[in-house]
């Protein structure tokens, strides 16, 4: 019995035997890739030698400095450093690049903490952006929520664009999208896990496509990538989103504003529904209609009217109903003709809907046979104004 509860003792006061000391760890929160040789892209302060001969990236690391961590946050005045560290290497893959990372700092590069993964028009275009997300996807210390940017230009200057008061960058891009969440112009799924799903099951996904300043970051967007090679093909500006949400139920809030008589008005959504009924279920004919119905309040306009009267609300209903094709349409033509990617959820749809159906077409709905882009796609608005917000006729 004494040895049995001496057993338990040194099994219980054993310390972690992986533990590591905080002071040891450089904490990476920010990763951008660039293609190596690109413009702005080499520095003679962190510049490592690549490789010869084969396609080579540059990536940029943002670790965090601990010790400068308070006192960036402290009180203003000379003295203060920069709470992070950006530090830059070239190599053909990943591991190349993190080992030469780690041979130059002094912590042990750790990922658990990663807030954001950037990468540049140019590499997100390139056949070994698949291998280069794979390098996340596949580490056990990625979390899965780390989200995914494509940025106009040079990938690593995003990772300095943060206003004063903002001591990590890569925390500035995470706060930026936690604000936008339920922004109309904001694709949800651009997370590694959503784009690893999207990858395995062979759908096109998206990410988001940003432009840095000299201190803040603007979220113009989603880059469209192709499920047959997972290259970006495009990129969905602000109303594309917005019109692409609109069809897949996901625009949470918003308004939009149309032209009422000689003036304009704004209309802001509170409440989104939306449907997919499949018509004519031929592969060469497919027809799908998609119904949308809006709820919301008048939220101003500048031209007088009485909105009591039982046709001004449906004069502006219209209106908006209008403008709802015109968002949708829009969405649509972007990602059926120009891009041939569905981002729109119709294959989502038929999997779960026509399974047979879609067993049939989902190896020619992006390339050889192309049904997606064949496909007749019919948006039905309805828009509902609940509340006029007026006091005296409109004013």
């Amino acid at each position: 019995m004494v040895r049995l509860l001496c057993l338990v003792l040194c099994i219980l006061l054993t310390g972690c035997w992986d533990r590591r000391e905080i002071e040891d760890v450089g904490f990476i929160v920010g990763v951008a890739i660039d293609v190596a040789g690109s413009k702005d892209s080499s520095s003679a302060e962190d510049a490592t030698q690549a490789p010869e001969g084969e396609r080579t990236y540059r990536m940029t690391f943002q670790q965090v400095s601990p010790s400068n961590i308070q006192q960036a946050s402290g009180k203003s005045g000379g003295g203060q450093q920069q709470a992070y560290w950006n530090i830059s290497s070239e190599g053909n893959t990943m591991m190349e690049v993190v080992k030469f990372i780690a041979a130059r700092s002094p912590r042990v590069p750790f990922f658990e903490h990663q807030k954001a993964v950037l990468f540049s028009e140019e590499v997100a275009k390139s056949e070994g952006f698949r291998e280069l997300i794979d390098f996340f996807i596949r580490s056990p210390e990625m979390r899965r929520n780390t989200r995914v940017y494509v940025v106009k230009g040079m990938a690593k200057v995003a990772l300095d664009a943060a206003p004063p008061d903002i001591k990590l960058p890569a925390f500035y891009l995470d706060r930026i999208i936690a604000n936008m969440e339920k922004s109309s112009r904001v694709i949800p799924e651009s997370q590694l896990g959503d784009i690893h799903e999207r990858m395995l099951s062979r759908r096109s996904f998206t990410a988001l496509h940003v432009v840095p300043g000299k201190q803040d970051v603007s979220i113009v967007g989603n880059a469209v990538f192709s499920s047959e090679d997972n290259r970006m093909v495009g990129a969905l500006d602000g109303e594309d989103v917005e019109g692409r949400n609109l069809i897949t139920g996901e625009y949470y809030s918003g308004a939009i504003k149309a032209k009422f008589r000689d003036g304009i008005f704004t209309y802001n959504i509170t409440k989104v529904k939306s449907s997919i009924e499949l018509e004519d279920p031929t592969p060469e004919n497919l027809k799908v209609t998609i119904k949308i119905k809006v709820e919301g309040n008048i939220s101003e306009t500048f031209e007088q009217a009485d909105f009591f009267h039982p046709g001004v609300l449906e004069e502006l209903e219209s209106l908006i109903e209008d403008e709802l094709v015109r968002l949708t349409e829009r969405a649509v033509i972007k990602c059926q003709k120009e891009y041939e990617t569905d981002v729109l959820g119709l294959s989502e749809y038929l999997s779960k809907r026509y399974p047979k159906l879609w067993v049939s077409v989902k190896n020619d709905w992006e390339t050889g046979m192309k049904y997606f882009t064949k496909s007749d796609i019919t948006i039905k608005p309805e828009a509902q104004i609940r509340t006029s917000g007026v006091i005296i006729k409109s004013r």
